[in-house]
């Protein structure tokens, strides 16, 4: 993905969009709905590329229960971690483990148990004792139930995608690899909610747009293209890790 951090502010794309449709000031429809707009494209984008990247971290409770971020998307990545401050002394990944659930007490319901009640599945030992030396938990309506293993360690960090909401106001920035598309996203919501003053000029603006938000060439799959692939640095270390890394010269 692209690494370059450049961003316009948002009253850049909003006028822009209203100039296009001849809304000089925001004065048919009000700052406010461009600015919305705005935000509903960002989001949308975002479903597509996972542009905006967080991360959360939080002690691990007694319960080994533990509410996720609201505006979790997508997971890429969660550790278990010791240390202490902004100290990381050691770390391993989480797994998630299917049918997992327990109350917040001792012990845990799932399909598979080592001794296993589950005839479709291959069973690792002739007893219900978790393995101390993995470490996993189950999801359930976006609660994490960590195995009691996870005890052993002092925080848990997430690596996720976020809505974006968070980041939004009166003010927020646009990346440069999406200002085009968020423009005619925009243009094309107010087109449409000003179409009956108009019908003949904002059926046609209407019509473009639909295509460029469309089209596999259009703004929109454009900035997704951009965003997905691989900028200079990118494609260096792919290749040093596919054919250096480990090998012997």
């Amino acid at each position: 993905m692209p690494l370059g951090n450049a961003k316009f502010n948002v009253s850049e794309v909003i006028i822009a969009a209203a100039q296009e449709l001849r809304d000089e000031e925001f004065g048919r429809l009000g700052r406010p709905f461009y600015l919305s707009a705005a935000q509903r494209g960002l989001q949308e984008i975002n479903s597509a590329t996972n542009f905006f990247k967080k991360q959360w971290d939080s002690e691990i409770p007694a319960s080994l229960q533990l509410e996720l971020p609201t505006d979790l998307t997508e997971a890429d990545q969660i550790y278990l971690v010791r240390g202490s401050g902004n100290n990381i002394t050691s770390s391993t990944p989480l797994f998630i483990k299917p049918n997992m659930w327990h109350k917040g007490g001792e012990g845990y319901v799932a399909n598979n148990k080592a001794r296993n009640h589950d005839d479709f599945q291959f069973s690792l030992a002739w007893s219900e004792a978790p393995p101390a030396h993995i470490y996993f938990a189950g999801l359930r309506n976006g609660i994490l139930y960590l195995s009691p293993s996870c005890k052993n360690w002092d925080r848990l960090l997430v690596m996720y995608t976020g809505l974006g909401v968070d980041c939004f106001g009166e003010d927020f920035e646009i990346p440069h690899w999406c200002r085009e598309a968020i423009t005619d996203f925009v243009i094309h919501r107010a087109a449409l909610a000003m179409e009956m003053e108009n019908p003949n000029f904002y059926a046609r603006v209407i019509a473009r747009k639909e295509n460029e938000l469309k089209a596999p060439n259009g703004s929109w799959w454009t900035a997704v293209g951009r965003y997905k692939r691989l900028d200079k640095k990118g494609r260096y270390d792919t290749t040093a890790y596919t054919f250096r890394i480990g090998h012997t010269p």
